[in-house]
């Protein structure tokens, strides 16, 4: 798609602006000017600077029309010069909370440019403290979190500048610091924000509720929908949808769940980290040129550098790798073992003894099937550790205390729900058909006499229903639901995992992930026995939005997830032994680790190939 110039526009504009409004014109004069420098008419540009100066009266306007002048002047190579403009756009406009952090960024590289390194990263930590204070003065943005990311996403190149500079001078910890504040920003909000003491009024909660079964009708009526039927009623529930994400902005406008909340400074000495355990953390660089790895072991011990390979190298072969995974392709060892020579062995020394390893990815390493990778020696890395997933570093430091739990049984288990005619005509259009899941019901039936009738509940065909799910999983230890789930790619918050419906109920059948988020759950442990559970949207500043992360949102520290199309007799033999070794007393992490070591010895049918055994992966907020 040809992009658009904007520089006509604001030429016209020029031409119509009243001269009286001295401010205005020197807006325009930059905006015009910025936009000739994005198509590289440089000459062009220059014939507006001096305007752009002269006519500013503002500090806004001020700090505009020297950042305008900064840009032109380093896009042309006259480094001091537009250095002099950077000194002086903050010296005209010093507490501006809006665009200094823009004339701060690129000051503090052309600073790193010449080689005054500690002013340059002194300039670029003001320029992260001004996105930091004005971050702090929005809400968290509670209905689209990856939305928050994307107003997030243009700045966010300023901490990788920092990153890479900290890196390159050997200072480790304060690198993977600015790291750290790059990733699971709205999660963190969340978790520290006071989320079930909200004092929204009733008048706002049954605008709220309105809005949801207005959204729950239009899935049924869809379901009942033809032609351009069909098409109105799908129009109309994108409509619903946009209303209600609206009402929830506005909610959290008036009623904050509490302040944006900026983490405490990153201090490895406080992170417990046992002798057994490795976090390993990537950064990808905006510039998508290289990926950092740090990995940090008990007591603090820190190990940090750029990975030798390209970061669009590495990413070209993640992709590789998954599809062969999920094609079954079984020449996928040799993929399997070049990822793990990009990835894993430029730090494999410093992870000598770690029983456990806990991996926080960036972008889209969160597609990585880290656990299927393949040794020099032949093994997968999920038999040397127990593998899980973090959204950052700093949520696994810094988890709130939880609330003392209500009293509550051990197991909460759905399976193979009752999907009705309507239920599978609506999961058609959204791109999934509902085939019978008998294994599922088998699976949740052996749960509960795994756990005994009087520590469990079980549910399946028409009780396993969405109403019942809502009313009890806040009872619960363990949640478990071996269902169908949908994965919405454009509507991520729309995601869902598919249980029953009840006939003319207030619910659908479609547990969504703006649902699952509002659950106020006691649990330790959500399993989502279902395919992609653990796909979703890679959100700047975020990471993977997903039903993980909608489920710790709502209280629970620990989800086991899937990567891929689970294949549904191995899933039901794994989820039995999984659920074993928990009752043993393992963590989850390791829980996993055994019964795929215990499926891969049980049979040569599903141990030769990672679709079978490695699908489920651990996701957590907690040390182990």
């Amino acid at each position: 798609i040809k992009k658009t110039s904007s520089a006509p526009l604001f030429k016209r504009a020029l031409e119509i602006a009243p001269p009286t409004d001295p401010d205005e014109l020197s807006n325009l004069h930059s905006r015009l000017g910025i936009a000739l420098i994005g198509e590289r008419r440089f000459d062009e540009a220059q014939q507006h600077v001096e305007p752009a100066l002269q006519l500013a009266r503002t500090p806004q306007r001020k700090l505009m029309a020297y950042s305008f002048a900064q840009s032109l002047s380093h896009s042309q190579g006259r480094i001091a010069e537009a250095i002099a403009y950077g000194k002086e756009g903050i010296r005209v406009a010093p507490n501006s909370l809006r665009n200094l952090w823009l004339i701060q960024s690129e000051l503090g590289q052309m600073l790193l440019e010449c080689g005054e390194t500690e002013e340059g990263i002194a300039m670029l930590r003001e320029s992260i403290d001004r996105i930091e204070a004005r971050r702090t003065t929005l809400p968290t943005l509670m209905p689209a979190p990856s939305e928050a990311g994307r107003a997030f996403g243009n700045r966010i190149f300023v901490y990788h500048v920092l990153e890479a500079a900290l890196l390159g001078q050997g200072r480790l910890e304060d690198a993977l610091s600015i790291a750290e504040r790059t990733r699971g920003r709205a999660l963190f909000d969340i978790l520290h924000g006071h989320r079930w003491n909200r004092a929204i009024p009733a008048a706002e909660r049954e605008r709220e509720h309105a809005l949801n079964q207005r959204i729950v009708d239009l899935n049924r009526e869809l379901a009942r929908s033809e032609g351009e039927a069909a098409l109105k009623v799908r129009e109309q529930l994108l409509e619903a949808r946009a209303a209600f994400d609206e009402l929830s902005l506005e909610i959290d406008l008036r009623y904050p769940r509490g302040d944006a909340t900026t983490p405490q400074p990153l201090d490895l000495a406080e992170i417990r980290i046992d002798a057994g355990t490795a976090i390993v953390e990537y950064s990808l660089s905006a510039d998508r040129k290289t990926i950092n790895a740090y990995v940090v072991r008990s007591s603090g011990a820190l190990f940090g550098l750029h990975l030798p390979a390209p970061q669009e190298s590495v990413l070209s072969e993640v992709r590789l790798l998954r599809k062969q995974i999920e094609s079954r392709d079984g020449g996928y060892r040799g993929q399997a073992q070049k990822l793990y020579e990009l990835l894993i062995a430029p730090i494999a020394a410093h992870l000598e003894g770690a029983r456990h390893l806990i991996i926080v990815p960036d972008g889209a390493l969160w597609n990585v099937p880290f656990q299927a990778l393949v040794t020099p020696s032949g093994e997968h890395l999920a038999e040397r550790h127990a593998i899980s997933y973090a959204p950052s570093l700093t949520t696994l430091q810094q988890r709130p205390v939880r609330r003392v739990a209500r009293a509550q049984k051990d197991l909460l288990a759905f399976g193979d729900p009752l999907v009705s005619e309507q239920t599978t005509k609506s999961a058609t259009e959204r791109g999934l058909e509902l085939a019978s899941l008998p294994d599922a019901a088998d699976e949740v039936k052996n749960l509960q006499r795994l756990y005994g009738a009087g520590r469990s509940t079980v549910y399946t065909g028409a009780a396993a229903s969405e109403a019942s799910f809502k009313e009890l999983a806040p009872r619960y230890r363990v949640l478990h639901l071996a269902a169908h789930g949908i994965v919405d790619d454009s509507s991520p918050l729309y995601s869902a995992v598919v249980l029953a419906a009840k006939p003319d109920g207030e619910e659908d059948g479609f547990l969504e992930m703006r649902e699952m988020r509002e659950l106020d759950l006691q649990a330790d442990l959500v399993v989502l026995s279902a395919c992609d559970t653990g796909r979703g949207d890679l959100a700047p500043g975020e990471g993977m939005i997903g039903m993980s992360w909608a489920l710790m949102a709502a209280g629970c520290p620990a989800t086991v997830v899937s990567q891929w199309k689970a294949d549904s007799q191995t899933t039901a033999l794994l989820m039995v032994e999984f659920h074993k070794e928990l009752l043993a007393g393992h963590s989850p992490a390791e829980a996993l680790q055994r019964a795929q070591k215990k499926l891969w010895r049980s049979t040569k049918q599903w141990s030769w190939h990672p679709y079978y055994w490695a699908p489920f992966v651990v996701v957590t907020s907690t040390l182990p």
